[in-house]
C-alpha cells in the first residue's frame, strides 16, 4: 500500500480500527467511508503484520484509519496478542484523542463464512471488555441468496455475542456495500451503508465518553488524594513542632496541609475541565460534520462539570486546640495524623455520589448534543 501524506489540522483526531480476515473487504470499506483510493488486494494476504495507519481529512476532521494485518488461522495467537493488546492500551488512556473511537469488524456476505474461532477468540473478548464493536457485513449487495446469507449471519452473531454481552445492540451490525457498478452476473451494484456506519460510530463514541469520563475522574481523584495523604503524613512526621507553647507551630502546619489539599483539588478540577473540553469538542465537531442526523452546527456544551467540583468543597484538616499549651508535639502529630486520615476518608466517601451525579448529567448533555 502506498503511504499517504499525513495532514495535521486544528480539529480532533478520530482513530478508526478496521479488523477482519484477509479478503473480506476492509480496504474497500476504508475507501468508501473516507474517500480514499487505496489498492485492493483482491483477496490476497497483502496486508503486512501490524497495524497500518492512513490519515485523511474529511469535513475538517483528521481521520487516522488503522487497517490490521489479515486474521489467518495459523497466526491467530500472534494476532490476538499484538492487536488486542494495542486496543486495550489505547482505550485505557484518559486522553480521548488516544482511543480507537470506532472499531469495525468485517465479514463478507459473499462467502457468508463466520468461523467460530474468530468469534470466540476475538469478537467475544472485545465485547466482553466493554468495547463497542461495529460488525460490518460487507458485499451486502443484491446477489444469489444474499438476503438469506445476511439474515443467517446476523442471527448467528446476535445470538452468540448476546451470550457474552446481553446488551449488544442489533444496530451495531450493519449491511454495507462499498462498490458501485455491475457484477459478473449482470446485477447492478450500488454503494450503501456509509451514513449508517458513521452515525452509529458517533453514537458509540458518545456512549464511550459517557462511560469513561466518570471513571477517569474517579481514578484521577483517588490517585491525587493518595499523593496528598502521603505528603501530609511525611510532613507531619518531620515538621518542626516545639515541645512547649506549640499552638503556633501546629496551626502553621495545618495551614500548610490545607493549602496543599486546596492545590490538589485545583489540579483535580483542572484535569476534569480539560477532559470535558476535549469530549465536548470531539462530539460537537463530529456532529457538525454531518455524522449524525439533524445536527446543523457545532454546539460545545458544558458537560455539567459543576457536579464534580472539589475546589469549592468544604473539606479541610481541623484540630481541636483546647489545651494545646500542654499537649506534647508527639500528641499533636498523632492527632493530626488521625485528622488527615479522617479527611481523606470523608473525601473518598463523597466521591461515589459526585461520580454518579456527574454521570447522570453527562448523559443528559450528550443526549441533547447528539439529538438521539
Amino acid at each position: 500500500m502506498e503511504e499517504l501524506p499525513k495532514v495535521t489540522v486544528d480539529k480532533p483526531i478520530n482513530n478508526i480500527l478496521v479488523l477482519g480476515k484477509t479478503g473480506v473487504g476492509k480496504t474497500s470499506l476504508i475507501n468508501y467511508l473516507f474517500g480514499l483510493a487505496l489498492p485492493v488486494g483482491a483477496g490476497l494476504p497483502v496486508t503486512g503484520r501490524g497495524l497500518h495507519e492512513r490519515t485523511v481529512v474529511q469535513s475538517g476532521i483528521e481521520f487516522h484509519v488503522y487497517d490490521s494485518w489479515g486474521i489467518e488461522a495459523d497466526r491467530m495467537s500472534a494476532w490476538q496478542q499484538e492487536v488486542l493488546t494495542e486496543i486495550g492500551r489505547r482505550n485505557r488512556s484518559p486522553r480521548i484523542m488516544d482511543w480507537f473511537h470506532a472499531i469495525y469488524y468485517c465479514f463478507s456476505a459473499n462467502s457468508a463464512r463466520i468461523e467460530a474461532a474468530e468469534v470466540e477468540n476475538i469478537l467475544v473478548p472485545l465485547v466482553s471488555k466493554g468495547y463497542r464493536v461495529m460488525i460490518i457485513l460487507t458485499h451486502a449487495d443484491q446477489g444469489f441468496q444474499k438476503a438469506a446469507k445476511l439474515k443467517g449471519m446476523r442471527e448467528y452473531l446476535l445470538r452468540t455475542l448476546r451470550q457474552a454481552r446481553p446488551d449488544f445492540q442489533e444496530s451495531d451490525i450493519i449491511n454495507e456495500s462499498s462498490v458501485a457498478g455491475v457484477s459478473l452476473a449482470g446485477d447492478k451494484l450500488e454503494q450503501f451503508g456509509k451514513e449508517q456506519v458513521l452515525a452509529v460510530s458517533l453514537r458509540n463514541l458518545s456512549e464511550a465518553i459517557a462511560r469513561r469520563l466518570p471513571e477517569f475522574y474517579k481514578s484521577n481523584v483517588q490517585a491525587k488524594l493518595a499523593g496528598w495523604r502521603e505528603r501530609s503524613l511525611i510532613f507531619i512526621a518531620h515538621a518542626n513542632i516545639g515541645f512547649f507553647f506549640n499552638n503556633k507551630d501546629a496551626k502553621n502546619l495545618i495551614k500548610d496541609l490545607n493549602l496543599d489539599l486546596h492545590n490538589t483539588f485545583g489540579a483535580i478540577d483542572a484535569d476534569a475541565g480539560r477532559a470535558e473540553k476535549e469530549a465536548s469538542l470531539y462530539l460537537a465537531t463530529l456532529a457538525a460534520a454531518g455524522l449524525t442526523p439533524g445536527q446543523d452546527e457545532a454546539q460545545v456544551l458544558p458537560l455539567q462539570l459543576d457536579k464534580y467540583d472539589f475546589t469549592h468543597a468544604n473539606f479541610q484538616v481541623q484540630l481541636d486546640f483546647w489545651g494545646g499549651f500542654v499537649k506534647s508535639n508527639r500528641t499533636i502529630r498523632k492527632e493530626l495524623t488521625a485528622r488527615v486520615e479522617k479527611t481523606y476518608q470523608e473525601i473518598l466517601h463523597s466521591l461515589e455520589a459526585r461520580r454518579e451525579g456527574y454521570a447522570e448529567s453527562l448523559l443528559a448533555a450528550l443526549s441533547k448534543l447528539l439529538r438521539f
